[in-house]
């Protein structure tokens, strides 16, 4: 019966290893720097007495400055102009881009592929149709 039950749990914990490597391919950790500026996820529910549908809601609410780490998994954040406080776990923060910062790297990557001679309307036409 032991062997049995060695056999099951090594082929669970190689099985959990498995899916763990899969589940991490794509997964891309984002701590913020103290100063940054981040948005925060609302958590609202729905209410029909006040006609208030949640899944219409904005689903971040922001822009907050990152003030203080109190863990390295919880942030102290502040609101730009406000006194009022608030901590939030990183999961539940994500990046804010400037419209600055947005327009420089869509800028950026229209360089990149004008560099490399790539045309769009160009690649498309080419491409034999199927059928």
């Amino acid at each position: 019966m032991k062997e049995i039950f060695e056999v099951v749990r090594n082929n669970l914990q190689k099985a959990s290893k498995n899916q763990g490597r899969y589940y991490n391919l794509r997964r891309r950790e984002w701590r913020p720097a103290l100063g940054s500026m981040a948005l925060l996820r609302q958590h609202q529910l729905s209410s029909a007495a006040e006609g208030f549908a949640a899944k219409l809601a904005p689903k971040f609410d922001g822009a907050y400055r990152v003030v203080h780490f109190i863990s390295p998994n919880v942030v102290r954040l502040a609101r730009v102009g406000e006194r009022r406080r608030r901590v939030a776990n990183l999961s539940q923060l994500k990046p804010f881009y400037t419209e600055e910062e947005e327009t420089s790297g869509t800028a950026l990557r229209r360089e990149t592929e004008e560099e490399e001679g790539f045309d769009r309307l160009k690649s498309n036409m080419d491409a034999p149709l199927e059928g």
